[in-house]
């Protein structure tokens, strides 16, 4: 992608994201993926944009994991500025104990990119053939084979707790609402007392 229209679509998503009324409110509109009290389908195994190979054992926090499924950042501004966003106050998640990860089906390659470009304080998990978008059920089905968007994964956040069991979700039909990072803090430090 030429550097002018990367800045181009930048601008746009910004414009988009920004835009949307009710972006960050913590809903769950989507009917997909594991629910609420249900264990994770998949472990997690994939290599981060380091090229290291992860797995839940080596991401979860004492209290859990916030997991992001996102569009590829290399085709989404959107996606790569919310990584940012969480990344900025990823501290303040591990100090209630929860590490934050996300996934999308970018190469490594592609989001060793993004976090050279913005610093993310968190494993980017790359999932090129969308296995573990398509076994949590948020493989986006609008998209054949001959498009740039077959196999990307409806953005969803979940917390999920040290048991691989889904404690919250967060999702809505619009790709630009995503859940605010304050939000998210204040609802898990009540879960733990801070």
């Amino acid at each position: 992608m030429s550097p002018f229209f990367r800045a181009v679509s930048v601008v746009l998503a910004l414009v988009a994201f920004f835009g949307s009324a009710d972006a960050g409110a913590l809903v769950d509109t989507l009917d997909r993926g594991p629910k609420k009290g249900e264990k994770i389908p998949f472990a997690l195994e994939a290599r981060d944009q380091d090229g290291k190979l992860r797995d839940f054992r080596s991401l979860v926090g004492k209290r859990g994991l916030i997991l992001h499924f996102y569009r590829p950042m290399v085709l989404c501004p959107v996606c790569e500025i919310q990584a940012s966003q969480w990344s900025a106050r990823a501290a303040e998640f591990r100090a209630l104990g929860y590490e934050i990860v996300a996934v999308s089906n970018d190469m490594v390659d592609v989001l060793s990119q993004v976090d050279q470009r913005r610093g993310i304080d968190f494993p980017l998990l790359s999932d090129p053939d969308s296995r573990m978008i398509k076994s949590f059920g948020l493989n986006d089905d609008k998209y054949g084979r001959d498009s740039a968007w077959y196999g990307v994964a409806l953005p969803m956040t979940f917390v999920i707790d040290p048991t691989r069991t889904v404690t919250h979700r967060f999702s809505s039909t619009d790709f630009r609402e995503r859940p605010k990072v304050d939000d998210v803090l204040k609802l898990l430090g009540k879960r733990t007392g801070r």
